[in-house]
Formats: structure tokens, sequence, C-alpha cells
């Protein structure tokens, strides 16, 4: 099996600096979902505090005035708790001012509610006895960043890790090494690979957003040479819709709109084009991720 990504590193270096950008931003989050199995011992670092931090510093920690005079950031200020008292007792989650608050929804304020996932977690770690990874700073200010949060993959430096061995192995391309090593513990393997009239149709579709034209079907069918999908995969990325598919991922995050919305009349943004297709020029370009970066202030 070869990985079309894996045959031009250029749409794979957009992807991972993308990736580590957003996953740098968005690290609760991140967190969250890669919460485990009920037998697991959950600590507050690791599993409740992302979501507190997503949902109820802004309120209950961050601000200098706290609502209910609660602070979220340490267990021990949940223990001491606020106008209310503690709001939280240990391995008694159903006696837990905390855990009713969630479990009915009152909390967090507004519509965005807690996820079931996100309620087993705090459930299951009040059950468990409210647990932390290590000793709690005497000044709060002092976990503003936990331990777990600065050893996220994305703050680490870039490594060249061992390339995994199998003794079944089919791939023809490192990355699809690690693929095979993960599909083997599930005990399982690759799927049966497609035939080239799949291939060309599904490196078209994800790479353009396009079918292939019946001319391209033709030349790939036809081209019994080993650098075949290699020379589609270059001739696709050279395409000028590549930039205009993969670019609106970025548009999304930005918030790109090309009129003002939320008002009757809503207005026209008349020179927003521009930001859109400077942002599929740049994915055109194969323009550095840094540089990208820096050209919209975010440096």
């Amino acid at each position: 099996m070869i990985s079309y990504v894996c045959l031009n590193s250029r749409i794979y270096r957009w992807f991972a600096a993308c990736l580590m950008f957003f996953s740098a931003l968005s690290f609760p989050m991140f967190a969250v979902e890669s919460a485990v199995k009920e037998s697991r011992a959950l600590t507050f670092e690791r599993d409740v505090r992302p979501i507190f931090k997503a949902m109820c510093f802004h309120c209950h920690g961050e601000d200098d005035i706290k609502k209910g005079d609660l602070d979220v950031r340490l267990v021990r200020l949940l223990k001491q708790g606020g106008e209310s008292g503690e709001v939280i007792s240990p391995g008694a989650p159903d006696k837990s001012l905390l855990w009713d608050r969630i479990r009915t929804d009152e909390m967090p304020d507004g519509e965005k509610k807690l996820t079931q996932k996100e309620k087993n977690i705090i459930f299951q770690w009040i059950q468990q006895g409210a647990q932390t990874a290590r000793p709690e700073p005497e000044n709060v200010e002092d976990a503003r960043y936990t331990f777990e949060e600065l050893n996220h993959w994305s703050f680490k430096p870039v490594s060249r890790p061992n390339i995994p061995r199998s003794n079944h192995s089919a791939s023809e391309h490192p990355i699809d090494a690690f693929i095979q090593e993960k599909l083997e513990q599930k005990g399982v393997g690759f799927s049966v690979e497609a035939d080239k009239r799949t291939l060309i149709r599904r490196l078209s579709y994800d790479l353009r957003g396009l079918p292939p034209l019946p001319s391209e079907i033709d030349a790939f069918l036809g081209d019994e040479s080993a650098e075949a999908w290699g020379k589609l995969v270059d001739q696709y990325l050279a395409s000028a819709h590549f930039g205009e598919r993969w670019a609106r991922y970025w548009l999304d995050a930005a918030g790109y709109a090309e009129s003002d919305g939320g008002t009757l009349n809503d207005p026209v943004r008349p020179y927003a084009w521009r930001f859109r297709d400077y942002v599929v020029q740049s994915f055109n370009q194969n323009k550095p991720i840094d540089e990208f970066f820096m050209e919209q202030g975010m440096n």
C-alpha cells in the first residue's frame, strides 16, 4: 500500500504544521477527547482540569471577580469551595454540589454544556477520590500551565522516530509502517488495495475536490510504469484546484466571510476576496507555514 500523502511531502508538511498550530491553541479539548476507560485512575491535571479550563475558568478562575466566590483551578480550592461551601466530596459524587450542578446542566452557564463523556470523566474522578497527579502549588498562578499541557506533543522538538518492523509488512512507505503497526495491535491489516480507476477518483476528489477527467483516467490506466502514481500526485498537487480545495479549511478556521452577517441587510465586504485569493495562492505556491503565519500577523 502506498499513501499518496507520503509520496509528496508538500501537503504533509502543511497538514502537520496546521495540526500542531490548532492543537496547541485548543489543547484542553484534545485532552478531553483522549479520556480513557473507567478502569484507569483519573487525575485532575490530566483528565478534569482540561474540561474546566475550556468551560469553567472564564467564570471561576481567570477573572478577578469569580462567580459564587468559587475558583476551580485547583482541587484544594474546590474542596475549600465558595459561597455555597465545598463543592466536591471525594469518593461521593452524589454528595458533591459540583456534580449536581453539572449533572443537571445548571452549569456551565450559557447554551454550551458538557458532553456526556465529559460528565462521566468528572463523575468517575470524584468517585475515585478526586486525585491529583502531584502536590498542588501554594500560589494558584503557578498552576497556569500544567506539566501535561507543557508536555503536549505539539510543543516538543521534531524528531525522527525508528520505523516499526513487521513480519507481515506489505508497506512501501515508512509512514505506512506506523499505520500497519497500529493495525496489527488491533488484530487487523490493510484493506485490499483499490484498483487504479478507484485510486484516481479518490486522489482527484481529495486533492482537487473534483472528479478526474476522462482523459486523465485513460492516461493513468494506460501508464504501467512504477512512477505512474507519483506522477499523478504531482500533477494534482500542481493544479490550481489544489489550493481552492484545501484553502477552505484555513478560511473556515479564520472565520472568512464575504458579508458581515448577523444583520438584516447583511452588507457585503467588497474586498474580502483578496484574503481568500491570498490563502489559495499560498497553498498553490507551497509557501512555508512559518511565513504564512507571519504574513497574517500571527508571529
